[in-house]
């Protein structure tokens, strides 16, 4: 419901540390991911899953695929997560060095 956690700390949005956070907040395609993640923590004590956010750097909407997991002895749920289009870069140029380093260099379909 409204106002169920407060955002302790924030990376990279540091001004809204302290902002309490509600399973009704949509991100910017309408998903609640907050709802998802209090859903799974409730269900499984962790939850993978993504949702969409606008890129602070570029404005561009993105997927981000976040893990998040109830720590017991403090009642915290520690969340963190990535932009996919982050992982499959990094993926892409994995695949690119492994290929050159063994020799397999050939025409590779790049992920997403």
């Amino acid at each position: 419901g409204k106002n169920y956690a407060i955002r302790l700390v924030h990376p990279n949005l540091v001004e809204q540390e302290g902002t309490y956070l509600s399973t009704t907040m949509e991100d910017i395609e309408g998903n609640r991911p907050y709802e998802t993640e209090l859903n799974g923590i409730k269900e499984n004590g962790e939850v993978f899953h993504t949702y969409y956010f606008k890129n602070k750097i570029d404005d561009r909407v993105t997927e981000k695929a976040s893990y998040a997991k109830l720590y017991e002895p403090f009642g915290w749920v520690i969340a963190t997560g990535e932009p996919l289009d982050d992982i499959f870069q990094y993926t892409n140029e994995y695949l690119y060095k492994n290929d050159v380093l063994y020799g397999t260099l050939q025409k590779r379909r790049m992920v997403r």
